[in-house]
């Protein structure tokens, strides 16, 4: 138990990605609100995306000498190319499971709107 981890992280785009999911995801990719979060661990195929990876290190948001702090120090690099965004086909639809925050994210409050919107259409177009 780490306690309180949160902080910006840099995500790196999946080798699979969607294109215009990621295109979505521009103004996250730079710097993601991480609080807490899981790590996913997965593997891709023709249902399962990994839109993005984390890319450490975290922008720490703390007192740096702090117990939970030095635990991140340590702890921390286990976040480093986990699966942050994931896109699962589910039947004839989707889920996207997002570890980090966008809605907390500065500048990220479309991506979710945004982001399902993207969904819908990659759903439509693969029918079709």
């Amino acid at each position: 138990e780490m306690g309180e981890v949160n902080g910006y992280i840099a995500l790196a785009a999946g080798d699979q990605a969607v294109p215009e999911m990621l295109s979505v995801m521009q103004t996250l990719l730079p710097a993601a609100w991480y609080d807490n979060g899981p790590l996913f661990e997965c593997d891709e195929s023709d249902d399962i995306r990994i839109l993005a990876s984390y890319q450490g290190p975290l922008k720490f948001e703390g007192e740096a000498d702090s117990q939970v702090a030095k635990e991140w120090e340590e702890h921390g690099p286990k976040m480093e190319g986990k699966a942050a965004v994931i896109l699962c086909r589910v039947g004839k639809g989707a889920v996207v499971l997002m570890s980090p925050h966008p809605e907390l994210s500065e500048g990220c409050g479309k991506v979710i709107p945004q982001l399902a919107a993207a969904v819908q259409r990659w759903l439509s177009d693969a029918r079709t």
